[in-house]
């Protein structure tokens, strides 16, 4: 069969080349959009995968992310509403409802035994703490020279948390809760009577007691007595014996002049013949009983501490009671309180124990619960 021999001519040839060159142009453009969309990251999914967190703060600055395991505790206030009462708000993040925490009245740092003891173990609800703390009973003036603050403390999540908040005592009120200008807090050495007047033969109008803290307003010029305020606020004279101060605190009190009081310089009365006092039974409730003077000077320590609310030396000292024993007279669940006795010489807690009732009633034994006495002061 004859077949045609087709010829190519130039212009034909070239059209050719050109379009296998637009093929080959969009091949590469295609192969280069397929590369940007791999290295792209991938959208983000409002599904799962990965733990959840919370972003705050602006997009123009690019969001915080809050760690939910990360607690924080913040106190926003903390006012003296009255003499006896603080007001504190706190707000806590990433802190579980009933977490209870330690609320502290410092001074220059250090805490202070200015709150009742049912006021520092505060809790957390619903993110926050608002509460109402009141001044323990027997509380001494706060040294107002010295910084005041509030602390919360306490451990989450294996986190310790203790943040402050400065404390100002309104004016209207330093004159019932702080030290007067120049006065000193000082734990009583000895103990003994407080008089109306610099003078032994001054009528007494109360007592002191060793280890109690009492504010020393000045010393009389002949230093041998002490004008003092007790927590109680009565104000006398003690003397140098019975206040027994640290030197060094006696150099820091202002020198006060004899007061005009006529009692200082005329003899007193003969006083009267001391009543015999009376004997105390020999049990209550069925239980032996012990007068609080024949305790060891160590209980006797403990019993002040707990008059005073603290602080004890013991993270069990204040914690409750069972009565397992069901030595003691039976009473609801919580009503017995347990404190140490410190032992000398012991690496431990000891055998020894007070425990205290609700009511105010309590009990000393020195053989670990095996055995009671009624305290009777």
């Amino acid at each position: 069969m004859y077949t045609p021999h087709t010829s190519h001519t130039p212009h034909t040839q070239t059209h050719h080349w050109r379009t296998v060159l637009m093929l080959f142009v969009l091949l590469v453009g295609t192969l280069a959009s397929a590369g940007c969309a791999a290295l792209a990251p991938p959208p983000a999914s409002s599904g799962g995968g990965g733990p959840p967190s919370v972003s705050i703060g602006s997009a123009a600055n690019g969001p915080d992310v809050l760690d939910l395991n990360d607690p924080r505790l913040t106190i926003t206030k903390a006012d003296l509403v009255n003499p006896t009462t603080l007001s504190i708000v706190a707000q806590a993040e990433a802190i579980p409802d009933g977490t209870q925490l330690q609320l502290e009245l410092l001074a220059a740092d250090q805490p202070t035994a200015w709150l009742a003891a049912d006021a520092r173990t505060v809790q957390v609800a619903d993110g926050s703490i608002t509460v109402r703390a009141t001044r323990h009973a027997d509380a001494v003036a706060l040294d107002c020279t010295q910084p005041l603050a509030i602390r919360l403390s306490g451990q989450v999540n294996g986190t310790n948390l203790d943040p402050t908040y400065a404390l100002t005592i309104p004016s209207i009120y330093q004159a019932e809760v702080c030290l007067p200008p120049q006065a000193i807090l000082i734990a009583v050495g000895n103990g003994g009577n407080l008089r109306e007047a610099p003078s032994g033969e001054a009528p007494i109008i109360g007592q002191i007691a060793l280890g109690q803290e009492v504010a020393v307003l000045g010393r009389w010029e002949d230093g041998g007595w002490y004008l003092l305020r007790t927590s109680a606020g009565q104000e006398g004279w003690t003397a140098h014996a019975a206040l027994s101060p640290p030197e060094a605190q006696v150099a820091l009190l202002p020198v006060l002049a004899a007061p005009n009081r006529t009692a200082a310089s005329r003899p007193a009365d003969p006083p009267p013949a001391p009543a015999a006092p009376a004997p105390i039974p020999a049990q209550i409730d069925g239980i032996p009983t012990i007068a609080a003077a024949e305790l060891p000077p160590e209980a006797r320590e403990t019993m002040r501490l707990i008059a005073r609310g603290g602080p004890f030396p013991y993270s069990k000292d204040g914690t409750i009671f069972q009565n397992r024993e069901r030595l003691l007279p039976l009473q609801p669940a919580g009503y017995y309180r347990e404190y140490t006795v410190r032992t000398p010489g012991a690496s431990n807690r000891g055998a020894r124990r007070i425990v205290g009732g609700s009511a105010n009633e309590l009990y000393y034994t020195d053989d670990h619960y095996a055995s009671f006495r009624r305290i009777v002061e």
